[in-house]
């Protein structure tokens, strides 16, 4: 079975310095793209009331493990970081990682 590499780039979906609120602001805008919606439900909600509930954290690792999320077209993206920074991405299904800088 051979890889299939796309050619669409990773879009940034919430910078860094939205510090722990990223997880919140991921919530309050994206929620439309979550195609599984039913199965990620709690810790959506627990995500929305943000970083004072002290599920916050854990909801937001359960969210990212879980979360199946597209794009306006249905393309099919993972949801996390690249590299070294806190930005929160939308990395497309397939995408080639090597010589990336982000």
């Amino acid at each position: 079975m051979t890889k299939q590499i796309t050619t669409k780039e990773p879009e940034l979906l919430v910078d860094d310095h939205n510090g722990i609120y990223i997880a919140q602001v991921f919530c309050q805008t994206f929620a439309a793209y979550i195609t599984n919606m039913d199965e990620v439900k709690e810790d959506f909600d627990i995500c929305l009331l943000g970083p004072d509930n002290e599920h916050y954290f854990d909801a937001w690792a359960g969210l990212m493990d879980n979360v199946e999320f597209t794009n306006d077209k249905g393309e099919k993206y993972s949801v996390g970081n690249l590299g070294e920074g806190g930005d929160l991405w939308a990395i497309p299904e397939g995408y080639d990682f090597e010589n990336e800088d982000y």
